[in-house]
């Protein structure tokens, strides 16, 4: 019996030593586990700084301008009795547009050269005279001459006044909408139709002060425009203003561009790239490789190091100082150098010296 009893109470101590042996290894390898903390492995992608030829240019926003144009109108009153043209219509200089009634101007056109011939007549009659007798004074003579030239000078108004009767193209272009109808009467300066020569226009546009040193005429100009996204057109500075603007410190510039097919038009809003001197040999990385920040611009680049052997890799913070961007490529003109390897994915998992691995898949 005692023997059991002897038993039961070793079991009993086997059974409370092993729980508090259990519990006693169990902390000892939690505590040992986070006295050394796992660093996390971070998966990113990456690429390399490349180098290219650059060409740089200034943006800047513009607005059409015909190469001439001009909202026909009479230089007289009256009456429409013609209307010789079409809306939309191309037309050459000189070319009839609109004839205004000039009934009342030929009578008085002829009428005054009945007048006329008349004065004529009496002078030529008192000239006659005057070189046989001197029944004639020469203050008559003189009287009659002068009734001669003022009669001869109403009659040239009133040919001048039947030749403003007839609108006329000022120069070869395209028409736009007809603003006057037939029987209409027409005051002076009264608007009859646009006129614009579009076969070359003129683009104006600001750039700042900082900027005027960096074009000259003759320079190359790109022009987009929202109504043709596939199309480029290609023109050159043509004038630079003098002066700047005191409110907005810029400068006024003109680009022209050839425009054959009457793509652009007048009033037009158009984007222009002012290109400048080529640039060989530029740092480029992609834009998203770039971490912008009010207090600078950092890349992540790609370390190594071996430790126990065995080689890692870190991300290391680099400032970086960017220059001109297109699309998704930026230059990089100080903090990298070429063929760097820098992290294009991921960024917001890293920090300075995080351990990395890439994947560029």
């Amino acid at each position: 019996m005692k023997k059991v009893y002897f038993f039961l109470a070793f079991i009993v101590i086997i059974l409370f030593g092993g729980t508090f042996a259990y519990d006693g290894m169990k902390v000892y390898f939690v505590k040992k586990f986070f006295s050394k903390p796992m660093v996390r492995v971070v998966t990113i992608s990456t690429t390399k700084v490349t180098q290219q030829d650059w060409q740089p240019y200034l943006h800047a926003i513009g607005t059409v301008v015909a190469n001439k144009g001009v909202d026909v109108s009479p230089r007289t009153a009256g009456v429409v009795s013609k209307i010789l043209f079409k809306s939309g219509q191309w037309v050459k200089q000189g070319q009839q547009l609109l004839q205004l009634d000039d009934a009342t101007d030929l009578q008085i056109l002829a009428s005054d050269l009945v007048t006329l011939r008349i004065d004529q007549r009496a002078y030529q009659r008192k000239l006659e005279i005057a070189q046989r007798t001197p029944s004639v004074s020469q203050s008559d003579l003189e009287s009659s001459k002068a009734t001669v030239d003022i009669q001869r000078n109403k009659v040239a108004q009133d040919r001048l006044n039947i030749v403003h009767k007839k609108v006329l193209a000022p120069f070869a272009g395209k028409l736009g909408i007809r603003q006057v109808d037939l029987g209409q009467y027409l005051q002076p300066g009264t608007d009859v139709v646009t006129l614009q020569d579009l076969r070359l226009v003129h683009v104006d546009f600001n750039l700042s002060q900082e900027d005027v040193a960096k074009v000259h005429q003759n320079q190359k100009v790109e022009l987009n425009s929202t109504a043709y996204p596939d199309q480029k057109f290609i023109g050159s500075i043509k004038a630079i203003s003098p002066q700047l603007d005191a409110n907005t410190r810029t400068v006024k510039i003109r680009a022209t561009f050839n425009n054959p097919k009457s793509l652009l038009l007048p009033g037009q809003f158009a984007v222009l790239n002012v290109f400048l001197p080529l640039e060989k040999k530029v740092l480029t990385v992609p834009m998203t490789a770039i971490t912008f920040t009010l207090y600078g611009n950092t890349v992540y680049v790609v370390d190594s190091k071996k430790t126990d052997g065995k080689s890692q890799l870190f991300a290391r913070t680099v400032p970086v100082k960017v220059g001109q961007r297109r699309g998704n490529i930026a230059v990089i003109e100080q903090g990298l150098k070429l063929n760097d390897q820098v992290v294009i994915s991921g960024q917001l998992k890293l920090h300075d010296g995080s351990e990395i691995q890439i994947n560029n898949l």
